[in-house]
């Protein structure tokens, strides 16, 4: 086959938008990387938040993004194009999705991260709009789809064992793209340079969504423990769940042990990984956190729980630290190493660094490339 065409569902981010994670973020990157691929087309049709549409074209992308609402306007759009594409990409669960899945003829593949649906069973309070996004559209687009892909194995068993569907499957984890260190330095606020310079001790860093799911509660525990001296610098967007851990724990962010920063913008959280002497990433369940990669590219050493994808690419104290998830205990003894022996923090960062290095969205999006090559040479 000399020329490809693929149609990709979802939501497109823009560069402005890329502080986001999930599958549109993957989605985004991997199209991105896709087209600078010779003869390789590529449509996207892009959930939009409101009831407008609009048509972008930049290189070999034509971007459509419709309103979630509209599903006759999806309908149409599609069918002017069917016979234009090859294979189709279905990225998270999306209403625009649904019109789509009608079409037999068509190879479908779903990638999906699964974390939602785990959140949806871990907290029982979800609405009932959200239980049928979080379950049963997932599960029916799972089920028109010819395979499934997954960031990691974690994911697509928990994914498998919750929605009973079967089906040919695939781990591709996420990619990473590394910044250049003089563009970290010199778009970073110099509020930001300011207090980072300010802090006397060795940097534990958090990256991602304060809230219980991603285990905050289990680091502050373990941070409380720790000999050695530090300052926590926690960087994501707050929820009602950090407002009360942080009233628990406001000694610590009145000494300034413990920093909140809030969302960062790309180049500044780059400048913040660089700094940091470890980022640790204490989720009770988490698919691949973009956050891990990207502090691995960067030489900085991460601890997960073993209940995060990224566990599946580490080998514990060569090239990153696993701890059980939930132990506190094992957690504070991993942190009291890593901030005693800058050597070896080094070391491990630097074996991480390797193994990131080899993960980049380019590299990503050619496996992607490959899988559907492979189900259109099969029929």
């Amino acid at each position: 086959m000399n020329e490809i065409n693929i149609l990709f569902v979802g939501k497109y981010l823009f560069q402005n938008e890329r502080i986001r994670g999930g599958p549109p973020r993957v989605l985004s990157e991997i199209v991105d990387s896709l087209s600078k691929e010779k003869n390789v087309n590529i449509f996207v049709f892009s959930q939009s938040e409101n009831n407008i549409f609009s048509k972008i074209k930049y290189r070999n992308i034509n971007i459509l993004i419709l309103p979630k609402y509209n599903l006759n306007k999806v309908i149409n759009l599609y069918r002017s194009l069917r016979s234009k594409i090859d294979i189709i990409f279905i990225f998270g669960e999306y209403a625009i999705s649904l019109p789509i899945l009608l079409d037999k003829s068509k190879r479908k593949i779903y990638s999906f991260h699964g974390i939602a649906l785990y959140e949806y069973l871990f907290n029982k309070s979800l609405t009932l709009a959200n239980s049928i996004k979080y379950i049963y559209l997932q599960k029916i687009i799972a089920e028109q789809a010819d395979c499934l892909v997954s960031v990691s194995r974690l994911s697509l068993n928990n994914f498998m064992k919750i929605t009973k569907v079967k089906k040919p499957s695939i781990v591709i984890p996420n990619g990473v793209k590394p910044c250049r260190l003089e563009e970290s330095i010199d778009l970073t606020s110099p509020f930001l340079t300011q207090t980072i310079s300010r802090l006397k001790y060795p940097i534990i860093l958090f990256v991602g969504r304060c809230d219980i799911i991603k285990g905050l509660h289990i680091l502050l525990k373990a941070i409380t423990e720790l000999k050695n001296k530090y300052h926590l610098v926690i960087v994501g967007r707050s929820s009602p769940f950090f407002t009360k851990i942080r009233l628990i724990f406001s000694k610590f962010f009145e000494q300034k042990r413990i920093i909140y920063l809030g969302l960062l913008k790309p180049h500044e959280l780059d400048f913040l990984y660089r700094c940091a002497r470890v980022l640790v990433i204490p989720s009770l369940f988490d698919t691949f956190p973009l956050a891990s990669l990207e502090a691995m590219i960067r030489g900085t050493p991460v601890i997960v729980s073993n209940m995060v994808g990224t566990s599946e690419i580490i080998r514990n104290w060569y090239n990153g630290l696993i701890f059980n998830v939930n132990d506190v205990r094992q957690l504070t003894e991993y942190l009291e190493i890593i901030l005693s022996d800058e050597k070896l923090a080094r070391k491990i960062g630097l074996n991480g660094k390797k193994i990131a290095s080899k993960l980049t969205w380019d590299f990503i999006a050619k496996e992607y490339l490959n899988l559907a090559k492979r189900f259109l040479h099969e029929g």
